[in-house]
C-alpha cells in the first residue's frame, strides 16, 4: 500500500511541476528554478541540492559553467526553448571529458532540456530516453534514480571531508616542522582555510585567484610567507584605503572583522610546505 501511495505522491508532484514549468523558456533566467523544481519532485532536500554553475576550465584558459551537477550521478545542460538539444549534448560531453580527472564527480547520466523537451543519456548503458514536459507524469520514473541522490551526495561529502582534513593535516605538519607553533600557527591555518573557501565560493570574484597567487611564488617556498602576509594585509584594508598595493591584489575584497587584523609571527615556508598548500588549493572547499 505504501509503494502505491508513494508512487501517487510522485505523480502528483510531477503534475504540479509540469503546470508550473510550462511557461519557462529562457536558460539564463529560469534554468535554476526549473532544476530546483525537479529536485522537489524527487524529494531532494535543499541541503543536497545540485551544484549550480560548476566551473570547468577550458583549453587555453577561461572558464565554462555546467548548469547543474548532481555529483557522481547526473549532469544537466539547459537551453532556451527551441534551441538545439544535439548541440547541448555535445557541450555536455565536453564537460564530462573534463570531469574524468574528478572521479567522484563523474556523472552516469546526462540530461539536456529546453524546458519543454527532455533527453536523458545513460552513459554506461548507452541508452537514450526522450519525453516531453507535457508527458512528465507518465515518464517521472525515468529520472527515479534522483530519489537516491542524497545518499550519494552524503557519501561523496564524507569522502571529501576526509580528503580535505588529510591535506590540511599535511600542511599543518609541514609548517610546524619549521618550529612554527602555537597560536600563530593556528591563526595562520584559519586564515589560509578562509582563503581556500573564498577561492571556491566566488568570494574573490573569480575562481582560483588564491591558487594563482601561490602558483606565482618560488618553488623553494622562500617567498610564500611574505606573499601571504602581504595578501592578508590587503584583505584587512578597505578598498578605498589601498595604496601602493600589488596590482594582483586589487581585485580581492575587503574582509571586515578580526580574522586578518594584525600580523602574526614570521613564518618560513619550505618547498614541502608550499607543495602542501598547493595540494590544499586543489580541493573543492565549497
Amino acid at each position: 500500500m505504501s509503494e502505491i501511495s508513494d508512487l501517487k505522491s510522485l505523480h502528483d508532484r510531477a503534475d504540479k511541476f509540469s503546470k508550473i514549468a510550462v511557461d519557462f523558456k529562457y536558460e539564463m533566467k529560469e534554468a535554476q528554478k526549473f532544476i530546483t523544481g525537479l529536485c522537489e519532485v524527487y524529494g531532494i532536500s535543499i541541503y543536497y541540492a545540485p551544484s549550480y554553475e560548476e566551473h570547468i576550465k577550458k583549453e587555453g584558459g577561461g572558464i565554462k559553467r555546467i548548469d547543474a551537477l548532481f555529483k557522481g550521478l547526473l549532469l544537466v545542460e539547459m537551453k532556451s526553448e527551441g534551441e538545439s538539444l544535439e548541440k547541448a549534448y555535445a557541450q555536455a560531453q565536453g564537460y564530462v571529458d573534463k570531469l574524468k580527472n574528478r572521479p567522484d564527480d563523474m556523472p552516469r547520466y546526462v540530461l539536456v532540456s529546453d524546458f519543454q523537451k527532455f533527453v536523458l543519456y545513460d552513459l554506461i548503458e548507452e541508452k537514450v530516453t526522450n519525453f516531453k514536459l507535457a508527458d512528465f507524469r507518465q515518464n517521472v520514473e525515468v529520472l527515479g534514480f534522483l530519489g537516491g541522490y542524497e545518499r550519494i551526495a552524503t557519501s561523496i561529502q564524507e569522502a571529501a571531508n576526509i580528503a580535505a582534513a588529510a591535506k590540511l593535516g599535511v600542511l599543518h605538519k609541514s609548517i610546524q616542522a619549521n618550529d612554527y607553533r602555537g597560536e600563530d600557527l593556528e591563526r595562520l591555518l584559519v586564515r589560509i582555510l578562509f582563503c581556500l573557501f573564498g577561492d571556491d565560493t566566488h568570494l574573490f570574484g573569480k575562481p582560483d585567484l588564491f591558487l594563482e597567487l601561490i602558483n606565482q611564488t618560488r618553488a623553494d617556498g622562500r617567498d610564500v610567507g611574505s606573499t601571504l602576509d602581504d595578501f592578508f594585509d590587503v584583505l584587512d584594508t578597505p578598498l578605498d584605503s589601498r595604496k601602493n598595493t600589488f596590482p594582483e591584489f586589487m581585485s580581492f575584497p575587503y574582509v571586515n572583522g578580526a580574522l586578518f587584523k594584525g600580523r602574526i609571527a614570521p613564518h618560513r615556508f619550505t618547498s614541502e610546505a608550499r607543495t602542501a598548500l598547493l595540494d590544499c588549493c586543489k580541493i573543492d572547499w565549497s
